[in-house]
Protein backbone atom coordinates (compact mmCIF):
# COMPACT_ATOMS: atom_id res chain seq x y z
CA UNK A 1 0.00 0.00 0.00
CA UNK A 2 1.18 3.56 -0.85
CA UNK A 3 1.90 5.83 1.55
CA UNK A 4 -1.34 7.97 0.11
CA UNK A 5 -3.66 5.45 -0.37
CA UNK A 6 -2.75 4.73 3.66
CA UNK A 7 -3.00 8.34 4.65
CA UNK A 8 -5.89 8.33 2.31
CA UNK A 9 -7.46 5.62 4.28
CA UNK A 10 -6.53 6.71 7.98
CA UNK A 11 -7.95 10.29 7.15
CA UNK A 12 -11.61 8.22 5.97
CA UNK A 13 -11.42 6.64 9.25
CA UNK A 14 -10.97 9.84 11.67
CA UNK A 15 -13.82 11.28 9.85
CA UNK A 16 -16.33 8.48 10.02
CA UNK A 17 -18.93 8.94 12.57
CA UNK A 18 -19.41 6.59 14.73
CA UNK A 19 -23.22 5.14 14.41
CA UNK A 20 -25.20 6.57 17.91
CA UNK A 21 -26.87 3.40 19.98
CA UNK A 22 -30.57 3.67 19.32
CA UNK A 23 -32.85 5.31 22.04
CA UNK A 24 -35.32 3.72 24.86
CA UNK A 25 -37.59 6.26 22.46
CA UNK A 26 -36.60 4.71 19.13
CA UNK A 27 -36.49 0.87 20.91
CA UNK A 28 -40.29 1.65 22.01
CA UNK A 29 -40.87 3.00 18.61
CA UNK A 30 -39.62 -0.04 16.47
CA UNK A 31 -41.38 -2.48 18.82
CA UNK A 32 -45.21 -0.78 18.52
CA UNK A 33 -44.43 -0.59 14.70
CA UNK A 34 -43.23 -4.47 14.76
CA UNK A 35 -46.33 -5.29 17.02
CA UNK A 36 -48.99 -3.64 14.83
CA UNK A 37 -47.62 -5.38 11.77
CA UNK A 38 -49.04 -2.48 9.65
CA UNK A 39 -46.36 -1.39 6.73
CA UNK A 40 -45.55 2.09 6.16
CA UNK A 41 -48.25 2.69 3.35
CA UNK A 42 -51.09 1.30 5.58
CA UNK A 43 -49.71 3.89 8.35
CA UNK A 44 -49.73 6.56 5.61
CA UNK A 45 -53.06 5.85 4.46
CA UNK A 46 -54.42 5.63 7.92
CA UNK A 47 -52.79 8.79 8.67
CA UNK A 48 -54.13 10.57 5.63
CA UNK A 49 -57.91 9.16 6.31
CA UNK A 50 -57.83 10.30 9.96
CA UNK A 51 -55.32 12.87 10.27
CA UNK A 52 -56.59 15.42 7.41
CA UNK A 53 -60.51 14.76 8.43
CA UNK A 54 -59.79 15.94 12.17
CA UNK A 55 -57.83 18.91 11.21
CA UNK A 56 -60.62 19.93 8.76
CA UNK A 57 -62.86 19.47 12.03
CA UNK A 58 -60.42 21.29 14.30
CA UNK A 59 -60.34 23.89 12.16
CA UNK A 60 -64.32 24.58 11.63
CA UNK A 61 -64.63 24.47 15.27
CA UNK A 62 -61.55 26.93 15.90
CA UNK A 63 -62.88 29.45 13.24
CA UNK A 64 -66.50 29.66 14.40
CA UNK A 65 -65.52 29.75 18.15
CA UNK A 66 -62.78 32.42 17.16
CA UNK A 67 -65.14 34.67 15.11
CA UNK A 68 -68.48 34.30 17.12
CA UNK A 69 -66.16 35.58 20.25
CA UNK A 70 -65.05 38.45 18.49
CA UNK A 71 -67.93 39.72 16.80
CA UNK A 72 -70.59 38.66 18.97
CA UNK A 73 -69.57 37.95 22.44
CA UNK A 74 -67.52 40.77 23.08
CA UNK A 75 -69.12 43.30 21.02
CA UNK A 76 -72.66 41.67 22.58
CA UNK A 77 -75.12 44.58 22.16
CA UNK A 78 -72.95 46.99 19.73
CA UNK A 79 -72.47 44.82 16.75
CA UNK A 80 -73.96 47.01 13.84
CA UNK A 81 -73.26 50.44 15.82
CA UNK A 82 -70.02 51.05 13.46
CA UNK A 83 -71.56 48.92 11.06
CA UNK A 84 -68.34 49.51 8.35
CA UNK A 85 -66.16 47.76 11.30
CA UNK A 86 -68.11 45.41 11.68
CA UNK A 87 -68.96 43.70 8.72
CA UNK A 88 -66.09 44.11 7.63
CA UNK A 89 -64.86 42.00 10.18
CA UNK A 90 -67.84 39.44 9.34
CA UNK A 91 -66.45 39.29 5.85
CA UNK A 92 -62.93 38.85 6.41
CA UNK A 93 -64.11 35.89 9.07
CA UNK A 94 -66.34 34.38 6.68
CA UNK A 95 -63.33 35.02 3.80
CA UNK A 96 -60.89 33.22 6.06
CA UNK A 97 -62.72 30.07 6.85
CA UNK A 98 -63.50 29.75 2.75
CA UNK A 99 -59.77 30.17 1.99
CA UNK A 100 -58.91 27.67 4.91
CA UNK A 101 -61.74 25.39 3.52
CA UNK A 102 -60.41 25.51 -0.26
CA UNK A 103 -56.88 24.67 1.40
CA UNK A 104 -58.07 21.45 3.05
CA UNK A 105 -60.06 20.85 -0.31
CA UNK A 106 -56.57 21.36 -2.69
CA UNK A 107 -54.33 18.56 -0.48
CA UNK A 108 -56.97 15.91 -1.49
CA UNK A 109 -56.59 17.24 -5.14
CA UNK A 110 -53.08 17.26 -5.15
CA UNK A 111 -53.15 13.56 -3.53
CA UNK A 112 -55.10 12.13 -6.54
Amino acid sequence: MTHAAASLDQNARSLAIAPQPPTWMDQLQRVLIDLSGLSDLVRAEATYWFVRPLLYGVLLVGLTIVGLNTLYIEKGEAFGARPLSDYLGLLLWGLSADVASRSLSGLQEQRE
